[in-house]
């Protein structure tokens, strides 16, 4: 699965070097208010990585475990 609006040119590992989502919104239905920024706290790392066993998992640490094979953070922007 590959998301919409993911930049088609870039792979996956292009994709994972990124300081940013590398993806493109539509600028003409809503213009970005803000940068980028992830999302930290609770349930998260000091980087604002999770991680668990597979993307469906229910549950979801703040530090990889051993059988753990997928991780994710939250990125955040404000639209006006």
């Amino acid at each position: 699965y590959r998301h919409p609006h993911i930049l088609r040119q870039l792979n996956q590992e292009q994709c994972a070097l990124r300081k940013s989502p590398p993806i493109e919104m539509d600028d003409g239905l809503y213009k970005a208010k803000s940068d980028w920024s992830i999302q930290k706290g609770s349930g998260a790392d000091k980087d604002g990585w999770m991680y668990g066993i597979a993307w469906n998992s229910s549950t979801w640490e703040d530090r990889e475990g051993f059988f753990d094979t997928t991780r994710k953070r939250r990125w955040t922007r404000i639209y006006t």
